[in-house]
C-alpha cells in the first residue's frame, strides 16, 4: 500500500500472545504508531472491562469492543446492542433449550453457569436481570470448550450441531433474522448480536470520523469475525495462526501470535 494512517487490530490470537499477555516487541511496536502519525485502533470480542488492565491498550486511538456493539471514539460511546424486547424473547427461548449461556451487558457479564476466566457470576434469573440492563451480546458456550475450570462439566454443555440448530430455530422463529445474527469463535463460542454490531460496521465509523480512506487502513485478524474487516481494507493482514478463510481472504500472512505477527509487519509500515 502506498500509504498507511490508521491500523486496526484483534486482540486474541493476534495481539495478544496464547497466555494472553502483550509481548515488549508487539507492545514497542504497537507505541511506534503514534510516533509515525498512524492512528491505532483495537478491535475485539471483549468487553472493555476486559482489556483495561493493559497499559498498551490504554494508548489506543480508539476502540471497537463487543465486535462492534460499543465503540469509543474520542469522548462518544455509541451502542449497537439489542432492543429490550428481542433480548427478553432470545434468552428466554435458549434457557428453556437448557444452553450455557453468558450476556455481557452494560453492567458486566453474568451467565446461567459460573465461569471464573471471564469473571462471569451464576444469576439464577437472567430473565429479571434484563429489566435493568442493556444487552450487548448473547453468548453460548460449546462442549468443545477451552475453559478449564468447568472442562469437569463437559457434558453439560451441547454439541455444536445441537446449538447451531437451536440458534437459527430460535432467531428465524422470532422474525429476527433481519435485526440479528451469530458467528462463532475458536469453533465453540457462539455469539448472537444485532446486526449493527460488526466489527466493520465498527471500522467504517471510525474511518469516516476520521476522515481516512479504507484504501490507507490495515486490519491484523485471526477469526471469523475478522473477514470483513480483513476483505476490505486496503491491506488485511491474517495471523499465521489464523483460521483457513480468514487466511484465504487476506493480503498477506504474517507469523503467529506467538512469533509476534503483529510487530513483523508494522515494522514495515511508513
Amino acid at each position: 500500500m502506498e500509504k498507511c494512517s490508521i491500523v486496526f487490530t484483534d486482540l486474541d490470537g493476534t495481539v495478544f500472545k496464547n497466555d494472553k499477555t502483550i509481548s515488549a516487541r508487539t507492545g514497542k511496536a504497537l507505541m511506534s504508531l503514534k510516533d509515525n502519525g498512524i492512528l491505532w485502533v483495537v478491535a475485539t470480542a471483549r468487553p472493555e472491562v476486559a482489556i483495561s488492565l493493559y497499559e498498551e491498550i490504554k494508548e489506543a486511538d480508539a476502540l471497537i469492543t463487543l465486535n462492534g456493539a460499543r465503540i469509543k471514539l474520542h469522548d462518544k460511546v455509541i451502542n449497537n446492542g439489542f432492543e429490550k424486547e428481542d433480548a427478553v424473547r432470545i434468552v428466554k427461548e435458549l434457557l428453556e433449550k437448557e444452553l450455557i449461556i453468558t450476556l455481557e451487558t452494560s453492567e458486566g457479564i453474568f451467565g446461567n453457569v459460573e465461569i471464573p476466566e471471564w469473571n462471569t457470576p451464576k444469576v439464577d434469573d437472567l430473565i429479571a436481570l434484563l429489566d435493568r440492563v442493556d444487552v450487548y451480546k448473547v453468548l453460548i458456550c460449546g462442549r468443545d470448550h477451552n475453559l478449564p475450570t468447568i472442562k469437569e462439566d463437559r457434558e453439560r454443555f451441547s454439541s455444536k450441531e445441537e446449538i447451531e440448530k437451536v440458534v437459527n430455530d430460535v432467531i428465524h422463529s422470532n422474525g429476527l433474522g433481519d435485526s440479528l445474527y451469530y458467528s462463532v469463535a475458536e469453533g465453540w463460542l457462539y455469539q448472537i448480536m444485532s446486526r449493527n454490531a460488526t466489527k466493520w460496521k465498527g471500522v467504517q465509523l471510525v474511518l469516516k470520523t476520521e476522515g481516512i480512506s479504507s484504501d490507507e487502513a490495515v486490519y491484523f485478524g485471526d477469526d471469523n469475525d475478522d473477514f470483513d474487516s480483513i476483505s476490505n481494507c486496503g491491506l488485511g493482514i491474517a495471523m499465521g495462526n489464523a483460521i483457513e478463510r480468514i487466511k484465504a481472504a487476506a493480503d498477506r500472512v504474517a507469523p503467529s501470535n506467538e512469533e509476534d505477527g503483529v510487530a513483523v509487519i508494522i515494522e514495515t509500515l511508513r
